[in-house]
């Protein structure tokens, strides 16, 4: 249940993969496995904005990560494009992580929507797919709080404009009292 108003959040939940490629081989076995780990790179009017990553899972080609994200993100933050770029990697601790494949994905048509899909890695190597779910969606509570933050950021300069009246008020007095006083 979405409430109504302007998109402002989005939500992206990397649930799970599927048939991904191998990048471990396996010397006691046939086949292999992977560790693969997910990461994330929101672009906003094409500069990255936010990055996440899920947390690689051991030795699996089918992996299940149920991780969540929530970013603050209004469609003029997009500047008339917004992607998510999902690439898949194999967690390495000794040498660099290993490409299994990316896909990116357009934000643009979802603002107000949750697609639940699968999407198909691509890329030189690339196997399998990934689950995803993803939500831009209007947070009341992040619109309050902007609400807040302006109605605070307004009572601010209203209380500054005082003060500075205030301070040029008695800066006119001290003006005066020193032409006064040199009479």
């Amino acid at each position: 249940n979405v409430s109504q108003g302007p998109v402002n959040e989005l939500r992206i939940a990397a649930f799970r993969g599927r048939k991904l490629a191998i990048r471990d081989k396996s010397l006691f076995s046939a086949g292999g496995s992977s560790d693969p780990k997910l990461t994330f790179a929101l672009s906003t009017s094409g500069e990255a904005s936010w990055t996440g990553k899920t947390k690689a899972q051991k030795t699996t080609l089918d992996p299940v990560w149920k991780e969540q994200y929530s970013i603050e993100l209004k469609p003029e933050d997009c500047g008339g494009s917004c992607s998510l770029q999902v690439k898949c990697e194999d967690a390495d601790t000794i040498s660099s992580n290993d490409a299994m494949g990316e896909v990116t994905i357009d934000l643009w048509p979802l603002q107000g929507k949750t697609e639940q899909k699968w999407y198909e890695l691509t890329g030189e190597g690339a196997e399998g797919a990934v689950e995803l779910i993803i939500q831009w969606r209007h947070d009341p509570t992040r619109h309050e709080a902007e609400l807040d933050a302006k109605a605070r950021k307004e009572a601010k300069a209203a209380e500054d404009a005082k003060r500075k009246a205030q301070e040029a008020e008695r800066e006119a007095a001290e003006q005066q009292r020193l032409a006064d006083e040199a009479e």
